[in-house]
């Protein structure tokens, strides 16, 4: 390519909305350029300082970071980071879930991408324990009840359905 093409590719790249976060195969897509063309080019743009450094937020972090920005708009007041994720996910969060918007949040504000981060309260959840901290086992062996303490009403349920699989033993 001669150094008009550079020219124009790099102003076809800089006009893609959040270019600095797509994965390049994406660009490529919208420019009209394979992406393992467009990875050459674009290290030689930037050589040239036609572009500037690339972004050290992957793809996917960014669009945790989208999430979390849309949530922030239709939500206003302080919010907890817990609620939120659970609220964007849409179920019960676990450790690597909250870890990632955590460092989405913490990339975006590296980025300097705008966000009131002054509204998020990373409050950690509470673990929930067995009520009374009973254990689940005692003794380390499972535990088990004798057949009197059975409801009868459980009994003739289980034994039905012991019957219905064609247990072998069935009662």
């Amino acid at each position: 390519m001669s150094q008009i093409d550079y020219d124009v590719l790099a102003k076809k790249i800089q006009e893609i909305a959040d270019w600095r976060y797509l994965p390049s195969d994406v660009i490529g897509r919208k420019v009209g350029v394979t992406a393992r063309s467009l990875q050459r080019y674009m290290f030689q743009m930037r050589e040239r300082g036609m572009l500037p450094a690339p972004s050290k937020m992957k793809p996917e972090t960014y669009k945790n970071y989208l999430k979390l920005k849309n949530y922030m708009a239709t939500h206003p007041g302080k919010l907890n980071l817990t609620e939120m994720v659970e609220s964007i996910i849409g179920c019960y969060t676990s450790g690597s879930n909250m870890d990632s918007y955590r460092n989405a949040i913490t990339q975006a504000k590296a980025e300097g991408l705008p966000l009131d981060f002054d509204r998020i309260e990373d409050v950690k959840r509470a673990r929930i324990k067995p009520a009374g901290g009973a254990k689940w086992r005692s003794d380390g062996k499972i535990r088990f009840i004798d057949w009197e303490q059975v409801d009868p009403i459980h009994l003739d349920t289980f034994v039905a359905l012991i019957k219905h699989t064609g247990g072998r033993h069935a009662a």
